[in-house]
């Protein structure tokens, strides 16, 4: 569901780089995305 969430956000580039990248770290570090989830989401964001 996360995942989800934040691949609309980052598509419609409605985010703060810096603050979503930091969010996304969490979200790794507490499993809720996992570590191929993190590596595509900030592939999207480059």
């Amino acid at each position: 569901m996360i995942y989800t969430l934040l691949k609309n956000k980052i598509t419609r580039g409605t985010y703060d780089r810096e603050d979503l990248k930091n969010k996304m770290d969490t979200y790794l570090l507490f499993g809720r995305i996992t570590e191929e989830q993190y590596t595509e989401l900030t592939g999207l964001m480059a």
